[in-house]
């Protein structure tokens, strides 16, 4: 049997913590599912029997195995940071789309829809592309959506206290 090349290698205090998330129940399912794969490939079961009994694919286990020997059993349980995620949206751009959506429809249209705001934004330079979901959910912010709660048509009544 060829040895593999990232070999997980459990000690004693990592196999009870690693026990202990995977069959107590009080931890997230993402953490009890990653304990039962390191618990398996220390035991030495080939990445593809795991990847069958836990549901996962063969390249998530191998990945997970590569991140133990990496960086250990917390890296492995917690989640990468997200990075470059900045709001492509601002106040005063947000601002700009509800100023738009405010202003008379483009002829021919009785109103806006979000792919001619969309449409209008990257030809007025706003933004250089900007998805619908996106001025959706800026216009939502703004309550200047159809969908808002001031605007909906069947929105029920208060009734009057007695």
């Amino acid at each position: 049997m060829r040895k593999r090349q990232h070999q997980v290698v459990l000690t004693d205090e990592q196999k009870e913590r690693v026990r202990a998330i995977a069959f107590t129940g009080t931890h997230p399912v993402r953490h009890v599912v990653v304990a039962r794969l390191l618990l398996k490939a220390a035991a030495d079961v080939i990445d593809a029997d795991i990847a069958e009994a836990l549901h996962l694919s063969a390249s998530t286990v191998a990945a997970t195995r590569k991140r133990f020997c990496q960086k250990g059993l917390d890296a492995c349980l917690t989640r990468k940071k997200q990075q470059n995620r900045a709001r492509k949206i601002t106040g005063e751009i947000e601002a700009r789309i509800a100023q738009i959506a405010c202003s008379p429809a483009p002829d021919g249209r009785s109103r806006w829809t979000l792919d001619l705001l969309t449409e209008r934004i990257v030809e007025m330079k706003i933004l250089p592309s900007i998805g619908r979901s996106a001025v959706g959910e800026a216009l939502k912010k703004t309550k200047s959506s159809h969908g808002a709660s001031s605007a909906s048509a069947s929105r029920p009544r208060r009734m009057a206290s007695l």
